[in-house]
C-alpha cells in the first residue's frame, strides 16, 4: 500500500523529475509509476490548498464585514460645515474661542445659532460635533 508523501516530499519529487535526477535521494525513486505518482500528488496537493485557500478567503472576508460593521458603530466627530444635527438634539460640541478648543454638550438651534446647557447662546465657533450614545438602561 502507497503511503501518502507530505508536502515537502511532493516538492522533492517535482524538482527531482524536472532536474531529472531520479535517483536515491527521490521521495517517489521506489514506486515504478513514480513520475504519474507525483503528478497525482501534486494535483490533489493542489486541490486541498485551493480549498484551504477558498476557506480562508471566506474566512477574511467575514472578518472584514465584522470589522467594516464595527467601524460604522463607532461614532466620528462631523465638522458643520459637513452636516449639522437635528435642531434642539443634545450632542457633544467641540468650541473654538480666544485660541482654545472646550468640549461641551450642546444642540443647534437654527441660522448657526448654538446652546450650551446652563450658559445659553454659545461665544465661540462650534466646528464639529459628535451624537451622544444613548443613556444607560436602569435595572
Amino acid at each position: 500500500m502507497k503511503t501518502a508523501k507530505t508536502p515537502d516530499e511532493i516538492k522533492k519529487g517535482l524538482e527531482c523529475c524536472i532536474e531529472m535526477c531520479c535517483r536515491g535521494n527521490c521521495p517517489y525513486f521506489e514506486d515504478p509509476e513514480c513520475t504519474t505518482s507525483v503528478r497525482k500528488d501534486a494535483f490533489s496537493l493542489i486541490q486541498q490548498l485551493e480549498a484551504y485557500n477558498a476557506q480562508l478567503e471566506r474566512c477574511i472576508e467575514n472578518m472584514t464585514d465584522k470589522l467594516n460593521a464595527a467601524n460604522d458603530a463607532i461614532p466620528c466627530w462631523i465638522p458643520v460645515e459637513e452636516r449639522m444635527p437635528a435642531p434642539h438634539e443634545d450632542v457633544a460640541i467641540i468650541i473654538r474661542q480666544g485660541g482654545y478648543a472646550y468640549l461641551r454638550v450642546g444642540w443647534y438651534v437654527c441660522a448657526c445659532q448654538w446652546m450650551q446647557a446652563g450658559l445659553g447662546m454659545i461665544e465661540g465657533e462650534v466646528t464639529h460635533w459628535l451624537p451622544l450614545p444613548e443613556s444607560p438602561k436602569e435595572e
